[in-house]
């Protein structure tokens, strides 16, 4: 389906959510997704839980600029009520793993859902808050800025109706603040390298201080991130290999393994494009040899 307005309606009609994939013909990515991983069984199978529906960026601009699409493919979920739920972005090496990626979108619209209709009856509930403010600042890098805001409030909430911190959030809005660090501490390190380096310390510091917090787990993968944003290529995998060793059910570990196997390929495209010894090599090499002593 091409028509987002009857996806909508659809999916209103089967109270099913809508999986909307923002893409265009000239994204290398979402062709492969078009071509290779779509048209799976499996994949097909994975996605009749949602009203699929695949949008021409370079056609609807206007939803470009309604859903602030910013890179190729997006891939957005709505409910059935047209709300947006959450969105990814990204391409995936397989099919594999892209429906683990589905299972996990699926696992938090179907949590979410359920979190929105108690907090509904019950909106000072300090567990379902706690809760939800996990979910909404969980899943992936939180692409969706309002949703991160939302989880946000939702703990700040919680803390104001639990001074005694029954419910912990205090470590969370502890984490939160290491990912968004203030204006003055952005000019104060106006290098980015020391930036990121101060953030990861941040993370270190973080998982010694709470060791038993659910975002343990996540200090680690984000650690990984920004030593292969720093160019580290080597110390980010390993930190990546650490996490997938430590912690193989948490939830980005789809995605710390689509990381590992990017970058293999890119390294495999390289050794290609560059293998050690080429033929000027043998030949210069050749010519010395056969040239007889003075």
């Amino acid at each position: 389906m091409q028509d987002f307005k009857k996806a909508k309606v659809k999916a209103a009609k089967a109270n099913k959510p809508v999986f909307a994939v923002f893409s265009t013909s000239w994204c290398g990515p979402c062709q492969r997704l078009v071509h290779q991983i779509y048209p799976q069984k499996k994949v097909i199978e994975a996605l009749d839980y949602f009203v699929p529906v695949y949008i021409d960026g370079d056609i609807h601009t206007d939803l470009l600029t309604q859903f602030e699409i910013a890179a190729f493919p997006t891939m957005i979920i709505l409910d059935p009520s047209g709300q947006e739920t959450t969105r990814f972005g990204g391409g995936a090496s397989s099919a594999k793993d892209f429906i683990e990626r589905l299972a996990e979108v699926r696992e938090y619209t179907e949590k979410i859902g359920k979190l929105n209709a108690g907090l509904k009856k019950n909106p000072k509930d300090i567990f379902l808050l706690k809760k939800r403010g996990d979910l909404l600042t969980g899943l992936g890098f939180n692409e969706e800025p309002s949703r991160l805001m939302q989880g946000i409030k939702d703990y700040e909430k919680a803390r104001s109706l639990d001074p005694d911190n029954k419910t912990g959030v205090e470590a969370d809005l502890s984490y939160l603040k290491l990912l968004r660090p203030t204006q003055a501490e952005e000019e104060e390190e106006k290098d980015p390298t020391k930036l990121f380096e101060s953030i990861a310390g941040g993370f270190r510091d973080f998982a010694a201080q709470y060791p038993s917090s659910h975002r343990v787990p996540a200090t680690l993968f984000l650690r990984a991130r920004i030593e292969l944003m720093l160019d580290r290529s080597e110390s980010g995998q390993k930190l990546l290999k650490d996490y997938l060793k430590k912690y193989p059910d948490h939830e980005l570990v789809a995605e710390a393994r689509y990381i590992l196997e990017a970058i293999r390929e890119v390294e495999h495209e390289n050794s290609d494009e560059h293998p050690s010894g080429d033929a000027s090599d043998n030949e210069t090499s050749n010519t010395q040899e056969d040239t007889p002593d003075a």
